[in-house]
């Protein structure tokens, strides 16, 4: 009874931004410490030491301003986005021909043959587009271009597949023959000796 009257209780704690070094005693106050750098206290009657700021992994960024006070938040790198080194500032999207699936990343994928990705911030590469049956393609496509398709022109040129192939020229019937078939955009012609 008596006793509990007269004892003496622990007093003082530590400013959020600062972490208690040494606990408070019957005879003195707990000693505080600026957190150091990488460590923070967010405690606003703080009675303990400063812990390790959260590290962001690859593949995430950081999310705020950590300080002595506020602890590191981190989110993840979107599909498209990618971190290569811990406590990142910011994702960086994947250049065109490359992309990343999914979330926290932290490289790009090149894309597979007959495959590409315009552009940047790909999550996927899209199958190279073919060309119908009456028209060709204009360029070889790579890996950040799509296959362009033109018109074959009637009686000259022709094809007659879906596919990646340039319009073929058409076939010219030579002396003594004529055209059984006539040549348009998406046949050849057929030659027959002329009947005479």
């Amino acid at each position: 009874g008596a006793d509990d009257a007269n004892a003496c209780a622990a007093t003082g704690s530590c400013a959020p931004g600062s972490g208690a070094t040494d606990p408070a005693t019957a005879s003195s106050d707990v000693t505080c410490e600026t957190c150091a750098s990488g460590t923070y206290n967010s405690e606003t009657s703080a009675t303990s030491a400063c812990v390790a700021q959260t590290t962001c992994n690859a593949g995430q960024r950081v999310t705020n301003t950590p300080s002595a006070s506020v602890n590191r938040t981190c989110t993840a790198c979107l599909a498209g986005t990618i971190s290569s080194t811990a406590n990142a500032s910011s994702c960086t999207s994947c250049s065109a021909g490359t992309y990343a699936t999914g979330t926290n990343k932290t490289s790009c994928t090149a894309c597979d043959a007959g495959k590409y990705a315009a552009g940047t911030g790909n999550a996927s590469c899209t199958t190279y587009s073919t060309c119908a049956v009456g028209l060709g393609s204009t360029n070889t496509p790579t890996a950040t271009t799509n296959t362009t398709c033109s018109a074959c022109s009637a009686g000259t040129t022709y094809s007659d597949a879906a596919d990646l192939t340039a319009c073929q020229t058409s076939t010219a019937c030579g002396t003594g023959s004529g055209a059984s078939v006539s040549a348009n955009a998406s046949r050849n012609s057929t030659c027959a000796a002329c009947n005479g």
